[in-house]
């Protein structure tokens, strides 16, 4: 039976599966940084202060407003267009356009520019901070992938190598060389590493699956990745670089370091903007205004008189008195509505100073805040700094100990290897007891594990020096 099912499980594993589009180490970086939400979160929030420094810059702008009115007044009233005191009902309607601009204001816009374009600048580096942070998870679990792969390789070896040793042993039980209880015992080894190479073909897949639900793909059962050829070498910077090297290397190239520092200086601004409020504010304003009234009249024309009677002499024939002058009466009908309006036109021109004197100390209170605001903005960039640090030379001896690891590891399997070599020959030749060949393929197999695991910590250990290094992040 195990000589039928153990071919079976080897050439499914080798079985191509459905062509499909392979992804590699950089494209999934790239496209985390294109569609991963936390990136898009901190493109939003980079688009809202663009948003803010471009209403920084209107603010410098003169104001443009429009105002209309209709109302209808009842009683004793002031009629609009002739100021004289009525009463009854009369409809009225406004139009006025009114414009202003701040000449100064104690620089307080001027600062509050400047913070707008460090507050861009942070969020922009803010950003890459992000996308930079999931290229290191991109890379790790892309590893992990690539790990997986290399143990399952190691376990088919290790399968393959069994299935032989039982067909031999089976020979030699045949030939009655060898007790039968030997052939159970490779049978059992056989199942074992049977076992060992199903869950390793298992975590591939889970590794591939866990990746792509990183990336957020919509059909993730689908997405396969491509192999590279990885080679480990010691890179020079180990050797020539220390810790402190790459940490002021990193301190120059840090998103998270430039985002912080960009925050202190909008900070700063901010506070000096709050300080600008304590200054009067001049401000240079225009209005024109125009009425109308359903009461309002307009002479449409006039009736000349000569020398009119304008009184009477109290004698037995009442003898009319004439003017002097003549006299012109002038005769008016309802002004029309649109004629109102060009003839109430007003024009107002002029500079208003605003002093401020008290408001409650809201400016005063602002001013400090926005202080206190500028020092905890030094001090979240002192933590960033000192995290960075710390991580830094974590980072760069971690690097140096997975490199002697997978020195140690490789050592280890080159002599295991060496003594499992020894032991299949005898126990070939019967000399070696199964237990004797079964400890010497587990003590192997562990050690080729660990040598693998060790590679590729090693190798995600260098992406960390990259990233610090600001390297572009990849297995070529």
């Amino acid at each position: 039976m195990n000589r039928i099912v153990i071919p079976f499980f080897i050439a499914l594993a080798s079985f191509p599966s459905t062509a499909q589009e392979k992804w590699s180490l950089e494209r999934c970086i790239q496209h985390a940084k294109e569609n991963n939400l936390q990136v898009k979160q901190t493109q939003i929030s980079q688009s809202l202060a663009k948003n803010q420094l471009t209403q920084a810059k209107a603010d410098f702008y003169p104001n443009l407003n429009s105002d209309l009115s209709y109302g209808v007044n009842f009683g004793r009233s002031i009629d609009p267009t002739t100021y004289d005191f009525v009463t009854q009902q009369i409809q009225t309607s406004s139009v006025s356009l009114s414009s202003g601009v701040t000449l100064f204001s104690g620089l307080n816009k001027v600062n509050a520019l400047k913070q707008s374009k460090y507050d861009v600048l942070s969020s922009q580096y803010a950003t890459e901070d992000v996308a930079s942070s999931i290229s290191l998870s991109i890379t790790s679990a892309f590893l992990q992938i690539l790990l997986s792969n290399e143990e399952n390789k190691k376990a088919e070896e290790r399968l393959k190598l069994s299935a032989q040793q039982v067909e031999q042993t089976s020979k030699l039980v045949a030939a009655g060389v060898l007790p039968e209880g030997n052939l159970l015992d490779v049978q059992a080894q056989q199942a074992a590493d049977s076992l060992a190479f199903i869950i390793s073909k298992n975590a591939i897949e889970l590794s591939k699956l866990n990746l792509a639900l990183l990336l957020q793909l919509e059909e993730p059962a689908a997405f396969d990745v491509e192999i590279p050829e990885v080679t480990v070498t010691a890179p020079a910077y180990l050797n020539e670089l220390n810790a402190e090297n790459v940490y002021t290397t990193a301190l120059n190239n840090q998103a998270s370091v430039k985002s912080a520092n960009y925050s202190v200086l909008s900070a700063e601004r901010r506070w000096r903007a709050a300080q600008g409020l304590y200054f009067p504010s001049l401000s240079l304003y225009y209005s024109l205004r125009t009425n109308h009234s359903s009461i309002a009249k307009k002479i449409d024309a006039e009736i000349s008189e000569q020398n009119p009677v304008i009184g009477y002499v109290d004698d037995a024939n009442l003898t009319p008195v004439r003017s002097l002058y003549d006299f012109t009466t002038p005769v008016y009908v309802d002004a029309p509505f649109l004629g109102q309006y060009s003839d109430n036109l007003n024009h107002t021109l002029g500079l208003r100073l605003t002093v401020p004197i008290f408001n409650s100390m809201q400016t005063r209170m602002a001013v400090k805040n926005m202080e206190l605001q500028a020092v905890k903005a030094k001090y979240s960039l002192k933590t960033v700094q000192d995290r960075l640090k710390s991580d830094v030379y974590a980072a760069y001896a971690d690097a140096k100990a997975a490199y002697q690891k997978y020195q140690a590891s490789k050592n280890s399997v080159s002599a295991l290897e060496k003594s499992f070599e020894y032991v299949t020959k005898k126990f070939s030749l019967g000399a070696a007891t199964t237990l004797e060949y079964s400890t010497a393929s587990t003590n192997l197999a562990a050690a080729q594990s660990e040598l693998i695991k060790s590679k590729y910590e090693y190798i995600f250990k260098l992406k960390v020096l990259d990233y610090y290094l600001g390297n572009p992040i990849t297995l070529n």
